[in-house]
Order: structure tokens, then C-alpha cells, then sequence
């Protein structure tokens, strides 16, 4: 696992995929940020993991958010979603193609001391 990662992705072989960082920023944007690829309300691809909440929570601790993230991604890994036509989210692993890339991958979690 890469040690500054939150979260990360491999895939079956054990190469890198992904890197989840879990941040926070208050009253900062940077300008010179390249814009994403694809973009998808948290709370459509989190709502399964974030059972207590009938809407999205106005307020989410960091830890929270980093274990529905890390639940969802190991989910996917373990083809335990499945996935939705009807799901933006889902539309945008599989267009990405990062669907495919962590089948059968490992999800791993930033040790906390």
C-alpha cells in the first residue's frame, strides 16, 4: 500500500489503480486544478454505506466518509455491487473503465496508530 494513501486500490495482479485521499477543505479552491474527468455526487455512489441517512447529511466525519468509501470500493473489488444502468456512479466506473481494472482487486486502508 502506498504509506500516504488513505485508501488504495489494486488490482488481482497487484498493480496500483487507485488512491483515495480523504480531505477537507474549508474556503480554499485552487484555480490552476485540473478539472476531473468525471464528477458524481458523493451521495449517489455513498448512499448504500451511509445507511442512517434517509438524504444526503448536511455534516460527515472524515472517518466516516473514508470507511463508506472504503466499503463501497471493496464491494466493487469483490463484485459484491452490483452494478446499475440506472446509477450515475456506476456509469462512470464502467465509462472509465475502472470497473473492470479492480475486479477481483484489493482495497487497502491507511493503518492508524
Amino acid at each position: 500500500m502506498d504509506r500516504g494513501a488513505d485508501i488504495a486500490v489494486n488490482s488481482r495482479d497487484g498493480v496500483l489503480l487507485l488512491i483515495v485521499e480523504v480531505n477537507l477543505w474549508k474556503d480554499a479552491w485552487n484555480q490552476e486544478a485540473l478539472p476531473p474527468h468525471y464528477v458524481v455526487r458523493t451521495w449517489d455512489a455513498l448512499r448504500n454505506y451511509l445507511s442512517s441517512w434517509n438524504e444526503p447529511p448536511k455534516r460527515l466525519g472524515e472517518e466516516t466518509l473514508e470507511l463508506a468509501v472504503a466499503s463501497w470500493l471493496r464491494d466493487l473489488t469483490n463484485l459484491t455491487h452490483k452494478i446499475s444502468p440506472d446509477s450515475e456512479a456506476d456509469r462512470m466506473l464502467v465509462d472509465s473503465g475502472l470497473y473492470d481494472a479492480i475486479k477481483s482487486g484489493e482495497v487497502s486502508l491507511e493503518s492508524v496508530r
